[in-house]
């Protein structure tokens, strides 16, 4: 993870603690991008920094009432900005279908709002998640600023029986750690299990 950082900060090493402004590779927001639209028009910005780098899924959240201006909304905007990377409602989770499609790729860093972009680190993806009013920042001038974390390195060993799946591995650890030792920093996973699991397998751990 601090080797992305390293690159995209420009630096041959960085220290934990110092801050950074970052030009991600990927800026990606959900059904939430309705809000961000919102703080984006209120600081008074008109367009995108670069309309080929942001990424919104729509979800998969049917458009009931409360739901259906904010996706009129979102249309709109995508419409306006000539967001090429548009998926509407029916086309499926936002982590998911970003992986799908090819848009994240290894060494990459992203920003998003989607709770679940943490599983991006998969194929070796640094992402971060970033606030409603972060990410309105980041759409006007394409730069985030970065406290560069702690690591923590979990290491997996032994080999995985037939009948464990990377699910049942990361319960696991999610039931044993201690989250004072791992709270606020990145987690890298390393192991022989590790070397074993699909990329599918990496992507649910």
């Amino acid at each position: 993870g601090q080797k992305i950082l390293a690159e995209k900060a420009g630096a041959e090493r960085i220290e934990i603690g110092l801050e950074f402004e970052i030009d991600p590779d990927w800026a990606i927001s959900q059904s939430d991008s309705a809000e961000i639209i919102e703080k984006f028009r209120q600081a008074g910005h008109n367009f995108i920094w670069n309309s080929a780098r942001l990424a919104i899924a729509a979800g998969q959240a049917i458009p009931f009432e409360s739901l259906a201006q904010k996706h009129k909304t979102i249309r709109e905007f995508v419409k306006r900005q000539s967001i090429k990377y548009f998926y509407d409602i029916r086309d499926g989770a936002c982590h998911q279908i970003l992986m799908e499609k090819g848009h994240i790729l290894p060494g990459q860093m992203i920003f998003g709002t989607e709770p679940n972009i943490s599983a991006f680190g998969g194929i070796g993806t640094l992402a971060f998640r970033s606030g409603i009013e972060e990410m309105a920042r980041l759409w006007a001038s394409g730069k985030s600023r970065v406290t560069v974390p702690e690591t923590a390195r979990i290491i997996i060993n032994g080999k995985m029986a037939r009948a464990i799946s990377a699910r049942d591995i990361i319960l696991h650890i999610i039931k044993n750690i201690d989250m004072s030792r791992v709270g606020n920093r990145i987690i890298e996973f390393h192991g022989p299990v590790v070397s074993q699991m699909t990329i599918a397998e990496r992507f649910a751990l």
